[in-house]
């Protein structure tokens, strides 16, 4: 699947921003080795802040992204330990992150803004200048029970 790279900084800037009260800005970029560069604008206790994030190996599955964090910059490009961000995150999202600083796996929990049924599997991404590729895998959609109708025949008499 492929996505327009300017429409999704929009959706996400719109979409997340307005779910995530500290979340001021995000930027995707890709890298020629095939990494993946995420910029993050946020306000921490008032305080603004970025940070640059250079990622491998992004995936989606089972409601959870997840990647390897490679290296973490804060401002003025200062490197960051990836733990140090991670906590970060995981005071912004309360129980929706887990990091571990062993092998640098970041996990975000994204089941409570997926829709109900949704099981979707992203393989790989790619990330070029202008697209987003998604390799897909495997995956489903099942709709919620509430959403069929009463069984009388959906209509009025």
């Amino acid at each position: 699947m492929h996505l327009d790279l300017a429409q999704l900084h929009a959706w996400a800037n719109r979409e997340l921003t307005a779910r995530v009260a500290a979340l001021r800005r995000l930027g995707l970029w890709g890298l020629p080795d095939g990494d993946l560069l995420l910029e993050v604008a946020f306000a921490w206790k008032g305080l603004p802040g970025t940070a640059s994030l250079r990622l491998r190996e992004v995936k989606v599955v089972h409601g959870f992204f997840g990647c390897q964090v490679v290296a973490v910059r804060g401002p003025l490009g200062v490197p960051l330990p990836a733990s140090t961000v991670a906590g970060i995150f995981k005071r912004l999202l309360p129980g929706k992150v887990q990091y571990d600083a062993g092998d640098g796996v970041f996990l975000l929990d994204l089941r409570e803004w997926l829709p109900e049924g949704l099981e979707v599997s992203v393989r790989r991404v790619r990330c070029g200048t202008q697209t987003v590729e998604l390799e897909l895998g495997p995956g489903s959609l099942r709709p919620h029970v509430a959403a069929l109708g009463t069984g009388d025949g959906g209509g009025e008499a």
